[in-house]
């Protein structure tokens, strides 16, 4: 059985173009993975501190990585004890996913569809709109940037056209969602789960 989800990059900026990826994963997988995939398919790099929480803001219980447990009150349990299935059960169920979080991104996650079938990997099955770059420095940040490149007569406060090379006149459109990349990322996400799991079986076998 997998569970089809919509995830939403929350946005505020008008000028931004809408962020969101559809996707398929098994039931059974932990929230440590949905990590994972969210983190792929989105186009991000791993690179800062997660959490998932029951509501976007004022949460009352949160599933998180080992090494923040105690930062959260309320219910607090760990990303890799966790399976998806535990916390989406029907349609319409809804958790939030905070990456980076000293500048907030925000995702809402909802479960569209269960689907029985037997596949036990991730699929990405639709999306639109970029992902920020890592490290931007929050989301006024991002669409100064995506303005500033879409525009050339946008004041460039940042030096931003100088740092992607563009020259006087030439615009560049950062809010292009790669899907072919995206999903190649995703074939190695399930190809190194599937490795781990086999190499996690054979050393089993031979305890």
């Amino acid at each position: 059985m997998r569970l089809q989800f919509k995830v939403e990059l929350l946005l505020h900026h008008t000028e931004l173009a809408p962020v969101w990826r559809r996707f398929l994963i098994p039931a059974d997988w932990l929230f440590e993975e949905l990590s994972d995939v969210i983190q792929v398919c989105m186009g991000w790099e791993f690179e800062h501190l997660w959490v998932f929480s029951n509501a976007a803001a004022e949460s009352t219980e949160h599933i998180v990585e080992e090494e923040d447990a105690d930062d959260y009150e309320g219910k607090t349990s760990l990303a890799y004890e966790v399976q998806l299935q535990d916390k989406f059960q029907q349609k319409g169920d809804t958790y939030f996913y905070s990456y980076d979080l000293e500048h907030e991104w925000t995702h809402r996650i909802t479960l569209e569809e269960v689907v029985q079938d037997a596949v036990d990997n991730a699929e990405l099955l639709d999306g639109t709109g970029a992902c920020p770059p890592e490290d931007i420095g929050g989301e006024d940040m991002y669409a100064a940037l995506v303005q500033t490149a879409a525009q050339p007569d946008f004041p460039d406060a940042y030096n931003f056209r100088e740092i992607l090379g563009l020259e006087p006149g030439q615009s560049m459109d950062l809010t292009i969602f790669d899907m072919a990349t995206a999903r190649e990322r995703l074939a190695n996400l399930n190809h190194l789960y599937h490795t781990y799991d086999e190499t996690e079986l054979e050393e089993d076998e031979d305890i």
